[in-house]
């Protein structure tokens, strides 16, 4: 939970065109304090409105190197869906991810899963036999389902 709350508060900056030393270390340690639900209202809300309000040709410099905007939402999109499977595994929650955003994360993942695992950001993959979409992202970055 304190990955995705401080994730999101990085986003308003970054989509302002703040660099990252710029950002410093602000959101390192506990962002959630004693209210994980308020934080990440919050930092979601802020998240959003940044991102509605953004235009989404621009670049921006992460630690990655430069790239499009889009390439970060996509990789949000990424960190949402499969933290929305690691929250609800950990607190016994249904496991169900949206079918939409699962197809689109999985075609994003296959085609950047080596440059990623080589940035050391995910973790390796797993081996399956699934056909199911949700298992072979999960599994794809690195979840045993």
């Amino acid at each position: 939970m304190n990955h995705l709350v401080g994730e999101h508060l990085w986003v308003p900056h970054l989509l302002a065109g703040e660099s990252l030393e710029q950002v410093g270390d602000r959101y390192d340690g506990d962002v959630v304090g004693a209210d994980p639900v308020g934080a990440w209202d919050e930092a979601a809300e802020r998240s959003l409105a940044a991102w509605k309000s953004t235009d989404l040709s621009a670049t921006a410099r992460f630690s990655f190197g430069e790239a499009p905007l889009t390439v970060y939402a996509d990789q949000i999109l990424v960190d949402l869906t499969v933290h929305e499977w690691d929250l609800a595994r950990g607190s016994g929650q249904p496991e169900s991810l949206d079918p939409t955003a699962v197809d689109y994360c999985l075609a994003y993942a296959r085609a950047n899963a080596e440059r990623a695992a080589g940035l050391g950001i995910i973790a390796a993959p797993v081996r399956t036999t699934s056909t199911d979409p949700a298992v072979q992202l999960l599994s794809l970055l690195g979840r045993a389902v």
